[in-house]
Parts: structure tokens; sequence; C-alpha cells
């Protein structure tokens, strides 16, 4: 917040105000952050504009997208999600649903251990030492399939009910 003088009672006046307290004057707009902002909004649009047509044309997802390699007909853990307590508790599975199946393979969720992956920073980084229990994502293309499949999940996380979509993009060899 700053403050500024009113141009015709001389009262200070907030940055925040409507209009000046005292003779009801209002400020004059600030016409550049005014256009900086619907550029933004035509900029951001455009941009989703251009991800759907992305997705029509290719059928290939955008957004928070993962690449993996696996080998055809076997079964590849691809992924794999944990819900921990500060102390490396397990608070919950993490529940995976498919919201996009692969069109060349199948997909199973199941319970199982994985190493975290928390940053330096974090106060569950030291949980990173040890597997502890996870919710194991894994693909198995068709016997003979080679090529790239992709699939896209939801991942719910039981201790806060957060929910993530993520697609993943496999290449199969």
């Amino acid at each position: 917040m700053t403050l500024s003088t009113c141009p015709d009672c001389g009262n200070p006046i907030s940055s925040e105000a409507v209009a000046c307290p005292k003779c009801g004057r209002r400020p004059a707009r600030n016409r550049s952050r005014t256009i900086a902002l619907a550029l933004a909004l035509v900029v951001g649009g455009v941009a989703a504009f251009n991800s759907y047509i992305t997705y029509v044309r290719t059928g290939m997802p955008v957004g928070r997208v993962y690449h993996r390699g696996v080998h055809s007909g076997l079964k590849e853990q691809v992924a794999f999600y944990y819900d921990l307590a500060p102390d490396c508790g397990v608070q919950g599975y993490p529940e995976v649903t498919v919201t996009r199946p692969p069109g060349q393979g199948d997909l199973l969720a199941e319970q199982g251990k994985a190493n975290p992956e928390y940053t330096r920073e974090n106060i569950r980084f030291e949980c990173n030492r040890v597997p502890v229990g996870a919710t194991l994502v894994f693909y198995q293309s068709k016997p003979s399939f080679r090529g790239r499949d992709w699939f896209t999940i939801s991942v719910r996380f039981p201790e806060n009910n957060v929910l993530w979509t993520e697609s993943y993009v496999v290449d199969v060899k």
C-alpha cells in the first residue's frame, strides 16, 4: 500500500482506496496495469485454445505429462504415490483412478513399497532413506505391441483429499 495526495483537496489517499475519503474524488486508473491485465487474459486464452487444438489434432495429452519407457508385454512400474507423516509413517494409500485408459495395454494399481523423493528442504527428507508404503502403478502392453501409448490417471491423497490428474506417455520397445 502506498499513499498519494488528492489533487483536489490535498488529503492523503491510500492506493487501495476507491475514492478520496474527504472529497470523494476517484483516482485516475492506471491504464498500463489495465492494459497488461487485458493482454495477459488474451494471451492465456490463446494458449489454452492452442492446447485444446493440439489435443484434438494429435489425440495426445497436454499439461502435466510424464514419459516412461517399458518393454513390450512385460508388467513394469511406471509411477508411485505416497502420503507420509513427518515421522515417515504411512497416513494412507493414495487412490488411483484411470480417467483415460491406454489404447495398447493395461494399467494396474496396487499397494507396495517405494523410495520417496522429497527435496532436502522438506521435513520428510529423511524418509527417502527407506522404502515406504505407496500405491504403485504398473503398465503392461499387448504382447506384440511396439510404439507409443498414453493414459491419464487421477490420484486422490487420503490425508488432505487433494486430487492430481496426470498423463503418461509410454514408449514400448
